[in-house]
């Protein structure tokens, strides 16, 4: 009798997402070839396919190589710009974890998105909450009962709960919801959308502000991933409007119109500083200061004067940082120029755009001399790279510089994208990103356009 032939070993050139089904070809570009063009990658021990960011192959569990950084110093000229489309409604930029951007809408609809040439956004899931996409909301590698497992989370607030969305499951679900006669502060509706409010957090805890409905007092919630370990309230603050909280470098900031804590997550203490004669800046509505969507203008950390906090506000009708130290116990007002911008540094902390050069609070960065960069407009910085726009006379033209390596010049055009219009500016992997909310649309076309290049050969 003859047998068949049969394989005893897989062949690699399936689609290995889950429902694809598509066949991949020998030399694959390193997308599958569906509508949402999402990452693979092939096992240089088995030749197995595998999802592009994945750890381990799927098939010989040899370890995989890790999503590359950016290195201007492989390319031999400057790529060239590719763009994609987001439709939806956003109060709040794409994040980007291990080669995609997710995308938060005003709905409450999650999507991502493949950076790759041609992708389709990919219906994710639904929060069930019709007010977390009008407030701060993070992606975080939670970490779970002690035991090194990580788990990527995308984490969203309204008044009403935190919500959790495991990126590798559809299904949203209620993380906490606070006891009766407590609300959470974030914001309610589109109108609220550019207040500061929202949800901070990191690999082991998330935190978030309550009270109850009219007091003049708010206390920070800290609870942790690891069920095993105790929720804190270990801050109560004065104030009725609300700038934080962050969390970076195991500190968790907050500031109201009255005051700034800082609490030391390992120590189980806290700090506190009054204000006199500061406003601190509660939305993103200062003619005088851009600040970018998705990013609080509060930082707090450790330098040469022992523990400091910086609050963005005015003080005698300047616009500016004020600088807290807490040491000291005094603070000093160091005023800003008209249309510096401040947006995220990666892993933690901020880029400020000073016009003449770039001030970076919590990331160890090289002084460097930097050219003359366009006002309002963002700086990116992961790690070593760094990104900013020049100035240009010209609505539609854009010219970017990038530090990988080497110094390398970048430009697009459209006139859509501007100080008014971008929402988010960072590197993803090897890539950088530019997205921008696509303005003045019918509600159908409404969206966000991303731009971005890949920065490595």
């Amino acid at each position: 009798m003859t047998l068949a032939p049969t394989e005893s070993h897989e062949t690699g050139v399936q689609c290995p997402y889950p429902g694809c089904g598509r066949s991949l070809r020998p030399d694959s570009s390193g997308f599958c070839a569906c509508e949402y063009r999402d990452p693979v990658v092939v096992c240089g021990s088995c030749g197995v396919v595998c999802p592009g960011r994945a750890r381990y192959c799927r098939g010989c569990r040899a370890a995989l190589p890790p999503i590359g950084e950016p290195d201007c110093r492989t390319l031999a000229s400057a790529p060239r710009v590719e763009f994609l489309f987001v439709p939806g409604i956003f109060h709040g930029p794409p994040l980007a974890h291990r080669g995609f951007l997710w995308c938060l809408a005003a709905d409450g609809q999650v999507m991502r998105l493949s950076l790759a040439p041609d992708a389709h956004p990919r219906e994710w899931a639904s929060m069930g909450s019709q007010s977390a996409g009008s407030n701060r909301y993070a992606i975080v590698d939670a970490s779970f009962r002690g035991t090194g497992e990580h788990r990527p989370m995308l984490l969203a607030i309204d008044p009403e709960a935190v919500w959790s969305l495991p990126l590798a499951e559809h299904q949203a679900s209620v993380l906490y919801r606070p006891p009766r006669g407590q609300e959470i502060v974030a914001n309610r509706t589109a109108a609220e959308s550019i207040l500061f409010r929202g949800l901070a957090a990191a690999n082991d805890a998330y935190a978030f502000l309550l009270r109850s409905p009219g007091t003049r007092e708010a206390v920070m919630a800290i609870r942790y991933f690891n069920e095993d370990r105790a929720g804190e309230q270990p801050i109560r603050i004065s104030g009725t409007s609300f700038l934080g909280p962050v969390m970076e470098d195991g500190l968790a900031t907050v500031c109201s119109e009255d005051e700034v804590w800082v609490y030391r997550n390992t120590e189980q203490a806290g700090d506190c500083f009054e204000f006199k004669n500061f406003a601190p800046m509660f939305s993103r509505s200062s003619g005088d200061l851009a600040v970018l969507l998705g990013v609080t203008p509060l930082w707090a950390g450790t330098g040469d004067r022992g523990l400091e906090a910086r609050i963005a506000g005015t003080r005698d009708g300047q616009t500016g940082w004020l600088r807290v130290f807490f040491d000291r116990h005094y603070d000093e007002f160091m005023p800003l120029p008209k249309q510096a911008c401040i947006s995220r540094a990666d892993p933690s902390g901020l880029c400020v755009n000073l016009l003449d050069t770039v001030e970076f609070l919590g990331v160890d960065q090289a002084p460097r001399h930097y050219g003359n960069l366009e006002p309002g407009m963002p700086v990116a910085c992961s790690g070593s790279s760094v990104a900013y726009w020049n100035r240009v006379d010209s609505a539609e033209r854009h010219e970017l510089t990038v530090f990988a390596g080497v110094p390398l010049g970048l430009e697009f055009e459209d006139r859509d994208s501007n100080a008014n219009t971008c929402c988010g500016f960072g590197f993803s992997g090897p890539g950088l990103v530019v997205s921008y909310i696509v303005p003045l649309k019918p509600k159908c076309d409404r969206g966000m356009r991303i731009a971005h290049w890949r920065l490595r050969k």
